[in-house]
């Protein structure tokens, strides 16, 4: 069931993860951001009220400390200064890099799609890895016996 599903999802599935990245590395930024005293967290505190209020769900105290602090030092507010335009630089490069590798995840996709087929017409095949490890371990207990 999973192998006839797999070439239906798997599209949704990687595309749902480049975007999770994306939210990953866009949030630390904007973390580092806050650190640096350059964001001032309305935006942070925007969002955490509007979780509170739509779920039932309590936003850990850690997080709104973490919104409300900054980098108590002016070497620790350069240093995430930095850190943070090194980043959304990187998300630049990255986003770009992923744009541009577009096709590539098509073929990708259409890849994923023929294994799953082929594995749908001979399911056997997943037996043969498992047949050949197997193999080698009762031929490595026979040698060393």
């Amino acid at each position: 069931l999973l192998i006839m599903m797999f070439s239906h999802c798997v599209e949704f599935v990687i595309s749902l993860l480049v975007l999770m990245f994306f939210a990953v590395l866009i949030c630390t930024d904007y973390v580092l951001f806050l650190q640096a005293g350059i964001a001032t967290g309305r935006t942070a505190r925007l969002i955490i009220g509007t979780i509170e209020s739509t779920t039932s769900i309590d936003v850990p105290q850690s997080v709104e400390d973490l919104v409300n602090q900054a980098a108590d030092t002016e070497a620790g507010k350069e240093f995430f200064k930095w850190c943070a335009i090194g980043l959304a630089i990187l998300i630049m490069l990255l986003a770009c890099t992923a744009c541009a590798a577009h096709k590539n995840f098509k073929t990708l996709v259409a890849l994923l799609k023929e294994a799953s087929q082929t594995l749908r017409e001979m399911p056997s095949l997943l037996l043969a890895p498992l047949a050949l490890a197997v193999s080698m371990v009762v031929t490595s207990l026979l040698l060393l016996w």
